[in-house]
């Protein structure tokens, strides 16, 4: 058990943890953090693990917005975020104008901008897996995945039929991908039916499995089942 203070932490009064990583001997941690001005910043702190010390302050990101964080677990090598960007356009209302994507590699702690070759829809689900980026999208039965590989820039274009209702979108379902399968089922599902769940390589897009999620009692008139995430473990 140590205590450090973070660098230049007396202009700060607000941190919030995003991700806490150990790669090897060195402890990552992404946090937001705002100033005294209600000015938000993104900072990557290092920590060697051995000395207890801060070895490096990145600065991701000094805009007031939220950033989505993404890390594989089991192979941290890169922490992607992703900015929404929005444009009021009226009181209490505003319209997506762009989504923007970088990483940082924890080893030599470089920042990157990603310049992808695919739209970056704000409906988009982002994963990140060994060293490949994903996007993934759903609309009139297909379902659409777009992947980067951070070390290759090698492209994956696929796009695979669904035997999913008509005229829905990502965000009627929750989505998880790991292991080159992708699972998938509704966020609300009809309550007299179950939640559908379907399993695909996404590779070979054969369908690997087709079940129903179902609760072991009668939901009242007064509940609703609804997933809000899905994780998968291996």
């Amino acid at each position: 058990l140590f205590q450090l203070d973070i660098p230049n932490g007396e202009k700060y009064f607000y941190l919030y943890l995003e991700q806490v990583i150990v790669r090897e001997d060195e402890l990552h941690i992404a946090a937001s953090v705002s100033s005294h001005f209600d000015d938000e910043e993104m900072h990557v702190y290092s920590i060697d693990l051995a000395k207890q010390t801060v070895t490096h302050d990145t600065l991701i990101s000094d805009q007031d917005s939220y950033l989505q964080t993404y890390v594989d677990d089991d192979q941290p090598t890169f922490l992607v975020f992703e900015k929404n960007l929005y444009q009021e356009v009226e009181e209490s209302h505003s319209e997506f104008v762009d989504k923007q994507l970088m990483y940082m590699d924890l080893a030599t702690k470089e920042v990157v901008n990603l310049d992808l070759p695919f739209e970056l829809d704000e409906d988009k689900i982002v994963h990140l897996e060994n060293d490949t980026l994903y996007l993934l999208s759903l609309a009139e039965k297909q379902l659409m995945i777009e992947g980067f590989n951070l070390v290759t820039e090698e492209v994956l274009e696929k796009t695979i039929d669904m035997p999913l209702l008509s005229n829905v979108t990502i965000n009627n379902y929750v989505m998880a991908l790991s292991g080159q399968k992708v699972y998938l089922t509704r966020s609300n599902p009809n309550e007299n039916r179950g939640a559908p769940i379907t399993v695909i390589d996404f590779l070979t897009e054969n369908m690997l499995f087709e079940g129903t999620i179902e609760p072991k009692q009668e939901i009242g008139n007064h509940y609703k089942l609804t997933f809000y995430n899905m994780n998968v473990r291996n």
